[in-house]
């Protein structure tokens, strides 16, 4: 799992055919499917994506991107504080992630981003856009399910926190005390904002830093399982698999092959 960082409030990109692994971030993330057959999850739901359909991460929603048929497409990512309006509304509720199907209004807004993000970059014109589009968007996107009271931005922080100290002794107790939050209420948290549980999260932190040991490392399995956060090999071996579909040892030996 990767936690990214974004430094720019307003960044757009035409992707012709890339894979990205799950990662978070607190951007809103918008995928406009252009052309071809994309793969797209996001909160542990997988759709096949072609041309007009759209995805939509909010923050902290664990979304990946795979490539197939000469996918073709455009990625808008914007920091959610540029839509000040929309503010509670995204903290308040969940959305679904996916509107499937020829949107054409919003691909003629999303267009007249690019066009504008391309020339000029006038800020006060591409927000007006980022309004209008999410004005669009949002009334045609369902609210599954209302949010607690942990503010986005809190649950950023905790999910920082967890992105840093994932490796070291950690539990849902530890986590509810040093953010004064009820083991309740965050394990609640954790189940309606990323639809895991706490300790699927942290153990999904742990097997990505693990494979890339795997990968790119000569520890052998067990000094693996202790630098990745795991307290034995048989727990590790067990949540890999479960996660991976194959153990540490088979993993290493396929990615040397390739």
């Amino acid at each position: 799992m990767l936690y990214e960082t974004k430094t720019e409030p307003f960044y757009l990109k035409k992707c012709d055919g890339f894979d990205f692994v799950p990662h978070i971030h607190h951007h809103i993330e918008i995928f406009l499917c252009v052309g071809g057959v994309w793969e797209v999850c996001c909160n542990f739901q997988t759709k096949g994506l072609t041309a007009g359909d759209i995805m939509i991460s909010f923050p902290n929603d664990i979304h990946s991107y795979r490539c197939f048929e000469d996918g073709k497409g455009m990625l808008l990512i914007f920091d959610p504080s540029l839509l000040s309006i929309f503010q509670l509304q995204f903290e308040q509720n969940r959305y679904e992630n996916f509107l499937i199907g020829e949107n054409q209004r919003l691909i003629e807004i999303i267009q007249a981003v690019c066009e504008e993000y391309e020339g000029e970059r006038c800020m006060e014109i591409l927000v007006g856009y980022l309004y209008v589009f999410m004005g669009n968007l949002l009334r045609r996107l369902p609210i599954v399910q209302k949010t607690e009271a942990l503010s986005a931005a809190r649950f950023s922080e905790i999910l920082k926190y967890l992105s840093e100290n994932y490796t070291q002794k950690i539990s849902l107790f530890i986590l509810s005390k040093q953010f004064g939050v009820s083991e309740g209420h965050l394990s609640r948290c954790f189940s309606q904002r990323l639809s895991c549980s706490f300790l699927k999260y942290l153990h999904l932190l742990r097997v990505e830093h693990a494979k890339k040991l795997l990968k790119h490392s000569d520890l052998n399995i067990l000094q693996i399982a202790y630098e990745s956060g795991f307290s034995d090999q048989r727990s590790f071996n067990r949540v890999f698999k479960e996660l991976e579909n194959c153990t540490p040892k088979e993993f290493r030996k396929n990615a040397n092959q390739k």
